[in-house]
């Protein structure tokens, strides 16, 4: 997660999604159904347990469910879709996409006030689907939009 933020921060946001890719993408090609405390990008590709002490063979002590590795979900949230709250609660949020070469991501954020959802497409534009008590500042295509209603809310690509 720190890489990740000394990333954006040097602005190498599109070298940030690669290292996600090769490594949270290196655990789910090895059947990860959770973030592992490490990866290796060396341990054997037959079976990462056969690397790990947890499972009682020799190699490294690695948790295979750690929650401190989960640091791309909120990475792709504030830098991919762009969400981020500007306000306590989320009473506001600000949402400036930034697609990075992808064609397309969606996801949802939880906040007090409900479920926000968004899908954004380079072609389409952005779905956006806001809980009442939110108010969104979107920034997509050169355009800014405030939507203060709760409800379904779609802003064009172009």
């Amino acid at each position: 997660g720190y890489v990740l933020d000394a990333m954006t921060a040097t602005g190498h946001n599109r070298e940030a999604l690669d290292w996600i890719r090769t490594y949270w993408g290196g655990m789910l090609a090895e059947g990860a159904t959770s973030f592992w405390e490490s990866y290796d990008l060396r341990w054997p590709k037959t079976n990462p347990h056969l690397s790990l002490q947890a499972d009682g063979t020799s190699g490294y002590f690695v948790s295979m469910a750690h929650g401190w590795s989960s640091a791309p979900t909120a990475w792709l949230t504030e830098n991919v879709l762009g969400i981020t709250p500007a306000s306590p609660g989320y009473d506001t949020v600000n949402i400036r996409p930034n697609l990075l070469g992808l064609k397309y991501a969606n996801g949802s954020v939880p906040t007090p006030h409900g479920t926000i959802a968004i899908r954004v497409d380079e072609e389409k534009g952005i779905d956006l689907d806001l809980p009442a008590g939110v108010e969104a500042l979107v920034e997509f295509g050169g355009r800014n939009n405030v939507f203060r209603s709760p409800g379904h809310h779609a802003v064009p690509a172009n």
